[in-house]
């Protein structure tokens, strides 16, 4: 049994738990108000995902001097 075979059923989740991490990460900024908007940048912003892509995430805030 190689290393790819030893770990191909836990790597198989990994776009799960991606999509799962994504979901809960817009959830949480889209309610921020100091946030004018929340993008992805690398493969995932261009829609060019593998099994082991991260999650590049741009945020677009409002700072203000208090």
């Amino acid at each position: 049994m190689g290393l790819h075979d030893k770990y191909k059923g836990r790597d198989s989740e990994f776009p799960r738990y991606r999509e799962r991490i994504m979901h809960f990460i817009e959830k949480d900024l889209i309610n921020d108000k100091n946030v004018l908007s929340v993008f992805y940048g690398s493969s995932i912003g261009e829609n060019n995902i593998d099994l082991f892509s991260d999650i590049d995430l741009r945020i677009l805030q409002i700072f203000r001097d208090e």
